[in-house]
């Protein structure tokens, strides 16, 4: 289980949820655990996930890309409270 806070490219606040599931889907599907709108963002964009060391967060060969810090990943973590991930929307 671990907690996903969402805001906006500014910092504004949208919303906070708890993922029960080991992994959760974030994109435009509404099978994603995190529904998101924007021409940026794929049906399936990035899977967070829980291992043992930690929570990791990994891009779907999406067209626009996942960043964490400002650096485009394929793959990343254990992701700290202090990480910024984005994903373009």
């Amino acid at each position: 289980m671990f907690e996903l806070a969402i805001e906006t490219s500014k910092g504004t606040f949208v919303s906070k949820r708890t993922c029960s599931d080991e992994s959760c889907l974030i994109g435009k599907s509404v099978n994603c655990f995190e529904q998101l709108h924007g021409w940026r963002v794929g049906k399936q964009h990035a899977q967070i996930y829980r291992e043992e060391s930690g929570v990791y967060i990994k891009d779907l060969d999406t067209k626009y890309g996942t960043y964490v810090n400002g650096k485009k990943i394929e793959q990343y973590g254990p992701l700290s409270t202090n990480d910024l991930s984005l994903i373009h929307i």
